[in-house]
């Protein structure tokens, strides 16, 4: 069920997912868990989160630290995936809920992520530093891009060049993930595609920051 899910099969690995009978309670917790990782990723975003958390709630803090960190990571991504959709190209008002919702959800992904660092599981740190910076980047091309309020043309240059300093901030926020989490791959010699996903995501926004 596992490599199913890992193949982007996942609703197939909830079928495939029964039920084990008794189990010892350590094996219990990990099987809960597991089974919430999988509604995650097959799109049920708000039964697998809300298992996901009980899952965690119920392991001890030394305990299946992969599927731990792997769990976490996994919110992070999905959390990041939900700030993504909140477009800012819409009237003012809603652009401004969109926004403070955006920035809610990228904060809650970095509370899962520091937390995945806290378990000192390698590839799930990766994922978790990718899609931070990821969630960042993507917020500085929605901020770029966001409608502009109804300005005169001196109010509007005025108004694109604070956009352009606050996407600023934003994209060299996500380069320092992306080097963050290249930092911790050198660091461990640790060697995944995911440190392929990093370097190309550094370069692709340092190359953004360098043309405003």
């Amino acid at each position: 069920a596992e490599a199913l899910a890992n193949g982007g099969r996942a609703e197939e690995a909830l079928a495939d997912f029964g039920d084990f009978g008794p189990l010892p309670p350590a094996d219990q917790r990990r099987v809960d868990l597991m089974r919430a990782m999988f509604m995650l990723q097959a799109g049920e975003r708000k039964k697998g989160r809300s298992q996901i958390v009980t899952a965690l709630a119920a392991m001890p803090g030394d305990e299946a630290l992969f599927y731990q960190a792997k769990a976490r990571a996994l919110l992070a991504e999905d959390l990041v995936a939900e700030a993504s959709e909140r477009s800012l190209d819409v009237r003012q008002r809603k652009q401004k809920r969109n926004l403070q919702r955006r920035a809610q959800l990228l904060g809650a992904a970095e509370q899962q992520v520091v937390a995945v660092a806290g378990t000192e599981q390698v590839e799930w740190v990766l994922h978790g530093m990718f899609h931070l910076g990821l969630g960042y980047e993507q917020l500085g091309d929605a901020l770029l891009t966001a409608r502009a309020p109804r300005l005169s043309d001196d109010q509007l240059v005025f108004y694109n060049a604070e956009i352009a300093k606050n996407v600023e901030v934003v994209w060299v926020k996500s380069a320092n993930y992306y080097q963050k989490g290249l930092d911790v791959s050198l660091r461990t010699q640790w060697g995944s595609r995911r440190q392929g996903w990093l370097r190309d995501g550094h370069a692709q926004v340092v190359s953004k920051v360098e043309s405003l």
